[in-house]
């Protein structure tokens, strides 16, 4: 299996689309180990076409990232890369927490990003103004 983490500095990118650079790790033993050296494939200047199809070319199983635009997500999977999101914080850890199948550690305030149901929610909740909702009350 083919992973693959944007990079900002030594950390997760919190959005593929400006990842200058991803890490590829590949993962054959049975215990998510790597037999394989690692591979850094430079991003920069490319559009989102392009992106996944360098990812396909390497072929990548998953890509690992903070934020993916949803309209993407469907070309990213027609070539084979399952996309995971809302995920934060030292590519490293994100790795081992794949490894163990464990990203509920490495998830960005308790659920990914970009969940139009919460979204549309605590907007509802803020016109009404209900308290606590991330709006403010009517006075």
């Amino acid at each position: 299996m083919r992973v693959a983490l944007p990079l900002f500095g030594t950390e997760l990118s919190p959005r593929f689309c400006f990842a200058a650079e991803v890490l590829i790790v590949t993962q054959d033993r049975p215990d998510g180990g790597e037999t394989r050296p690692r591979e850094r494939l430079v991003l920069e200047g490319l559009g989102w076409p392009d992106r996944l199809r360098r990812l396909a070319e390497r072929r990548v199983d998953v890509l690992l990232c903070g934020g993916f635009p949803r309209i993407f997500r469907a070309q990213a999977e027609s070539l084979g890369i399952r996309v995971e999101v809302g995920l934060g914080g030292e590519a490293e850890r994100v790795l081992d927490a794949f490894r163990r199948n464990a990203l509920h550690e490495v998830t960005i305030g308790g659920r990914p990003r970009g969940c139009r149901r919460t979204e549309r929610r605590r907007g509802a909740a803020a016109r009404a103004g209900r308290p606590g909702a991330g709006g403010s009350a009517a006075s």
